[in-house]
Protein backbone atom coordinates (compact mmCIF):
# COMPACT_ATOMS: atom_id res chain seq x y z
CA UNK A 1 0.00 0.00 0.00
CA UNK A 2 1.53 3.03 -0.55
CA UNK A 3 0.62 6.41 0.72
CA UNK A 4 -0.47 9.30 -1.59
CA UNK A 5 -1.26 12.42 0.67
CA UNK A 6 -1.86 12.97 4.47
CA UNK A 7 -3.78 15.89 5.96
CA UNK A 8 -3.42 16.66 9.51
CA UNK A 9 -6.36 18.55 12.06
CA UNK A 10 -4.43 19.86 14.80
CA UNK A 11 -5.61 20.79 18.26
CA UNK A 12 -4.75 21.19 21.79
CA UNK A 13 -4.66 16.80 22.19
CA UNK A 14 -3.00 16.22 19.10
CA UNK A 15 -4.08 15.82 16.06
CA UNK A 16 -7.14 14.07 13.73
CA UNK A 17 -5.27 12.56 10.15
CA UNK A 18 -6.95 11.40 7.04
CA UNK A 19 -4.45 9.20 4.96
CA UNK A 20 -4.98 8.64 1.53
CA UNK A 21 -3.47 5.14 -0.32
CA UNK A 22 -3.40 3.05 -2.95
CA UNK A 23 -3.53 -0.48 -3.39
CA UNK A 24 -0.76 -2.08 -4.88
CA UNK A 25 -2.56 -4.78 -6.57
CA UNK A 26 -5.80 -2.81 -7.60
CA UNK A 27 -4.47 0.80 -7.61
CA UNK A 28 -7.37 1.51 -5.72
CA UNK A 29 -7.20 4.50 -3.54
CA UNK A 30 -8.91 4.21 -0.06
CA UNK A 31 -8.66 7.08 2.66
CA UNK A 32 -8.83 6.47 6.69
CA UNK A 33 -9.21 9.01 9.30
CA UNK A 34 -8.07 8.77 12.99
CA UNK A 35 -6.44 10.33 15.70
CA UNK A 36 -2.91 10.66 16.24
CA UNK A 37 -0.06 11.82 18.46
CA UNK A 38 1.12 15.04 16.21
CA UNK A 39 4.31 14.34 17.47
CA UNK A 40 5.68 11.96 14.45
CA UNK A 41 4.48 12.19 11.46
CA UNK A 42 5.46 8.49 10.02
CA UNK A 43 4.36 7.55 13.34
CA UNK A 44 0.78 9.21 13.01
CA UNK A 45 0.59 7.67 9.21
CA UNK A 46 0.91 4.20 10.49
CA UNK A 47 -1.35 4.68 13.89
CA UNK A 48 -4.18 6.02 11.22
CA UNK A 49 -3.84 3.21 9.08
CA UNK A 50 -3.66 0.49 11.44
CA UNK A 51 -6.46 2.19 13.78
CA UNK A 52 -8.47 4.68 11.87
CA UNK A 53 -11.82 4.29 10.19
CA UNK A 54 -12.52 4.33 6.25
CA UNK A 55 -13.07 8.08 5.26
CA UNK A 56 -15.26 7.13 2.15
CA UNK A 57 -15.10 9.12 -0.83
CA UNK A 58 -18.99 9.86 -0.87
CA UNK A 59 -18.50 11.23 3.21
CA UNK A 60 -15.94 13.53 1.85
CA UNK A 61 -17.65 14.77 -1.91
CA UNK A 62 -20.66 15.81 0.90
CA UNK A 63 -18.34 18.52 3.09
CA UNK A 64 -18.26 20.87 0.03
CA UNK A 65 -21.62 20.44 -0.50
CA UNK A 66 -22.31 21.66 2.98
CA UNK A 67 -19.97 24.53 2.65
CA UNK A 68 -21.28 25.87 -0.38
CA UNK A 69 -23.71 29.02 -0.66
CA UNK A 70 -27.27 28.17 -1.73
CA UNK A 71 -27.13 27.68 -5.80
CA UNK A 72 -23.59 26.10 -5.32
CA UNK A 73 -23.52 22.22 -6.84
CA UNK A 74 -20.43 19.74 -7.22
CA UNK A 75 -20.27 17.34 -10.36
CA UNK A 76 -18.43 14.17 -10.25
CA UNK A 77 -16.16 13.26 -13.45
CA UNK A 78 -13.51 11.55 -14.55
CA UNK A 79 -10.24 12.25 -15.63
CA UNK A 80 -11.64 12.12 -19.24
CA UNK A 81 -14.08 14.13 -18.67
CA UNK A 82 -12.63 16.97 -16.91
CA UNK A 83 -9.61 17.01 -20.03
CA UNK A 84 -12.34 17.44 -22.41
CA UNK A 85 -14.56 19.77 -20.49
CA UNK A 86 -11.12 21.71 -20.22
CA UNK A 87 -10.51 21.51 -23.85
CA UNK A 88 -13.89 22.67 -24.67
CA UNK A 89 -13.53 25.69 -22.50
CA UNK A 90 -9.94 26.79 -23.26
CA UNK A 91 -11.11 26.23 -27.24
CA UNK A 92 -14.38 28.46 -26.99
CA UNK A 93 -12.43 31.18 -24.49
CA UNK A 94 -14.89 30.48 -21.74
CA UNK A 95 -12.86 31.01 -18.95
CA UNK A 96 -14.57 34.03 -17.59
CA UNK A 97 -17.59 32.84 -17.96
CA UNK A 98 -17.39 29.69 -16.18
CA UNK A 99 -14.19 30.93 -13.64
CA UNK A 100 -15.19 28.66 -10.62
CA UNK A 101 -15.54 25.46 -13.06
CA UNK A 102 -12.14 26.57 -14.71
CA UNK A 103 -10.69 27.33 -11.46
CA UNK A 104 -11.15 23.51 -9.89
CA UNK A 105 -10.02 21.96 -13.93
CA UNK A 106 -6.61 24.07 -13.81
CA UNK A 107 -5.86 23.01 -10.05
CA UNK A 108 -6.95 19.00 -11.02
CA UNK A 109 -4.40 19.15 -14.06
CA UNK A 110 -2.03 20.44 -12.25
CA UNK A 111 -2.55 18.05 -9.09
CA UNK A 112 -2.38 15.11 -11.42
CA UNK A 113 0.80 16.84 -12.95
CA UNK A 114 2.48 16.96 -10.11
CA UNK A 115 1.29 14.13 -8.98
CA UNK A 116 2.84 11.83 -12.33
CA UNK A 117 6.32 14.11 -12.25
CA UNK A 118 5.59 16.58 -14.99
CA UNK A 119 8.64 19.02 -16.10
CA UNK A 120 7.36 22.00 -17.76
CA UNK A 121 10.45 23.59 -19.80
CA UNK A 122 9.39 26.86 -22.25
CA UNK A 123 11.07 26.37 -25.56
CA UNK A 124 12.28 28.88 -27.30
CA UNK A 125 9.27 30.80 -29.68
CA UNK A 126 7.04 30.19 -26.78
CA UNK A 127 6.29 26.51 -27.02
CA UNK A 128 5.94 23.93 -23.75
CA UNK A 129 8.51 20.88 -24.12
CA UNK A 130 6.32 18.46 -21.24
CA UNK A 131 8.00 15.79 -19.87
CA UNK A 132 6.95 12.86 -17.26
CA UNK A 133 8.66 11.08 -14.99
CA UNK A 134 8.37 8.25 -17.64
CA UNK A 135 10.28 10.42 -20.05
CA UNK A 136 7.29 10.89 -22.34
CA UNK A 137 7.32 14.08 -23.90
CA UNK A 138 5.26 16.36 -26.02
CA UNK A 139 6.08 20.08 -27.44
CA UNK A 140 2.66 21.74 -27.90
CA UNK A 141 1.44 25.66 -27.30
CA UNK A 142 0.72 26.77 -23.55
CA UNK A 143 -2.76 26.70 -22.93
CA UNK A 144 -4.07 30.22 -21.12
CA UNK A 145 -3.46 30.06 -17.15
CA UNK A 146 0.37 28.71 -18.20
CA UNK A 147 1.53 32.14 -19.87
CA UNK A 148 3.15 34.08 -17.22
CA UNK A 149 4.74 31.90 -14.33
CA UNK A 150 2.23 29.64 -13.83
Amino acid sequence: MKVIDTIWFNNRDGCIGIVVVEEDVTGDRKAYIGPASGTNEKRDTEAVLAWGNKFSLDTAARIPYYLQKDGLYSLKADTLTCGMLFGLIEKEGLQSDMKDIWNQLVAIKKDIEKEEGVVKEVMPGGMLKITDRDGNTIIRPPYSFEVGGN
